[in-house]
């Protein structure tokens, strides 16, 4: 399987946090919608629960007046799509701090800024 751009930006930014922050790492739930697969395992993944949109990381936290952090990662050139500014709105309409993140820091200074902590450097 080929690693994406959009992968490699996740990734560094969630090896800071771990080195950083470990307990807000350990935390971290990425929401695996970027497979491929036959028609037939797409209809199966669409029939539990899967669907176009939702954001790459979550963090079920709530801190200040917000449920939890939703955020779509994204390179720097990355654009949303359709479902996922809707995915966006609809979270942040039901109280969740939910955003797009372009690049590996703006996702660790959003991260930070959430929780509270000192913003970090991506290694």
């Amino acid at each position: 399987m080929k690693v994406k751009n959009e992968d490699i930006v996740q990734i560094k930014a969630l090896d800071c946090l771990r080195h950083y922050y470990p307990d807000i790492a350990s935390a971290t739930i990425h929401i695996a919608n970027e497979r491929k697969t036959t028609h037939q395992y797409g209809s199966t993944l669409k029939r539990m629960g899967v669907k176009k949109g939702v954001a790459d990381l979550f963090w079920p936290k709530a801190q200040k007046n917000f449920h939890g952090l939703w955020i779509e990662v994204k390179t720097d050139k990355g654009r949303l799509s359709i479902e996922q500014a809707r995915f966006i709105d609809e979270t942040s309409k039901d109280g969740y701090f939910a955003c797009v993140c372009f690049g590996a820091q703006d996702v660790v200074d959003t991260v930070c800024s959430y929780f509270g902590v000192p913003i970090v450097q991506v290694l």
